[in-house]
């Protein structure tokens, strides 16, 4: 991690680079080689249009608006060509939900860092990001998942302990409420056997109703090395022939995880809420009334699992989402990041969420400059 007192020289390093670069060396906006047109103190003047951008005279960036108003399929954008849509890609949109490519996102090895808490996006430079990549200061695309403390885990003894916390959720169908715990795991091994799970549930048969009230009942689901799919409906183990395209399990155990039918892994319309967190007794299944807490129209929310990208989307954790969200409206935070495809550096800001001119939402403004010259001179990048 860069400290402050470093963060002066290296700033100021970098102007110096930058002003060098400038006199002794331009490069041409449009092909990135050396332009004896541009051989002075001057720096040289981008084109007005770079693909779908524009280029932002007080940013010094281009500026594009990208349609993410689906809420079903995500709108790529390629920060090398300035197109959306395009197989070549670096980041994604689906209306206020940013990945990478890379991670459990994407094959392209993108992989980014939030800058933010270090400088400004026009202070961000190319000497700055090196210190980051020297740091080893990469974040890839992982997955959120929701159901993620049903065990405790001693680093010092290498025990795994079942602490029985109580979850409740939608079912794949996104109409039927169940609360459940796991209550042991009976011949696990080292991952991924997880042997046989023992599963405390009440499911609500009655579509849309959100009483969890009633007699529970035990699952036994013999899990093993393998993935195995669980049904509340039906009260056990399912054997999903498609499992990415089937909405006939809701709860999947593999590896000491559980996958909800939802978002990365499957159609279904699964969402969770820990109750254990509102509970006196983490593990008193039977105090648990309702899918969420609240009364009628107010509940809490429940969430599904998702991906978790250095580009943060959930407002509820403060300044690393890059919106915050209050009455309704989405406001950005003007967080600056830095992406790294291959030995490609780019810097980005996302700086609104609604169309400049017909105010429609899922329509994401984005600032973005690269930082190296391989992504201006191999792969076509004007240079501001």
């Amino acid at each position: 991690m860069v400290t402050k007192g470093i963060l002066p020289s290296l700033i100021a390093a970098s102007l110096l680079v930058v002003g060098c670069q400038n006199a002794d060396r331009a490069l041409s906006p449009t092909t990135g080689d050396v332009d004896p047109t541009f051989l002075t103190d001057e720096p040289p003047v981008a084109p007005a249009t770079f693909g779908e951008a524009t280029w932002d005279e007080s940013a010094q960036a281009w500026r594009v608006v990208v349609d993410a108003t689906s809420f079903d399929t995500p709108r790529t954008f390629n920060l090398t060509t300035g197109l959306s849509n395009d197989s070549d890609w670096q980041i994604q949109f689906q209306r206020f939900n940013v990945s990478l490519n890379g991670g459990v996102t994407g094959s392209g090895g993108v992989v980014g860092y939030d800058f933010t808490d270090s400088l400004s996006f026009a202070a961000a430079s190319t000497l700055n990001a090196r210190v980051v990549e020297g740091n080893d200061e990469w974040v890839e695309d992982e997955y959120d998942l929701q159901i993620d403390n049903w065990f405790d885990y001693d680093f010092q003894t290498f025990q795994l302990t079942i602490n029985q916390n109580v979850y409740s959720m939608w079912d794949a169908s996104g109409e039927h409420g169940v609360k459940f715990r796991v209550d042991s795991l009976v011949g696990a091994g080292m991952p991924p056997d997880m042997g046989t799970a023992y599963i405390t549930y009440f499911y609500q048969t009655m579509a849309g109703n959100v009483s969890l009230i009633g007699p529970t009942q035990q699952m036994v689901v013999p899990i093993g090395p393998a993935p195995a799919y669980v049904d509340f409906s039906s009260g056990g183990k399912v054997f999903p022939s498609d499992p990415a395209n089937s909405t006939d399990w809701d709860l999947r155990f593999f590896a000491y995880e559980i996958r909800q039918n939802t978002g990365p892994f499957g159609p279904g319309l699964c969402s969770a809420f820990p109750w254990y967190q509102e509970l006196g007794d983490p593990t008193d299944i039977n105090s648990v009334p309702q899918v969420a807490p609240g009364a009628p129209p107010f509940y809490a929310p429940t969430f599904p699992d998702g991906i978790v990208s250095v580009i943060g989307s959930d407002p509820n954790e403060g300044s690393e989402s890059w919106f915050d969200y209050e009455n309704f409206i989405l406001t950005p935070t003007f967080r600056t990041y830095i992406l790294k495809d291959g030995n490609d550096l780019y810097k980005i800001q996302l700086v609104g969420y609604y169309h400049p001119v017909t105010g429609q939402s899922g329509n994401i403004s984005m600032l973005f400059s690269a930082l190296t010259e391989s992504a201006i001179s191999t792969r076509g990048l004007p240079l501001p």
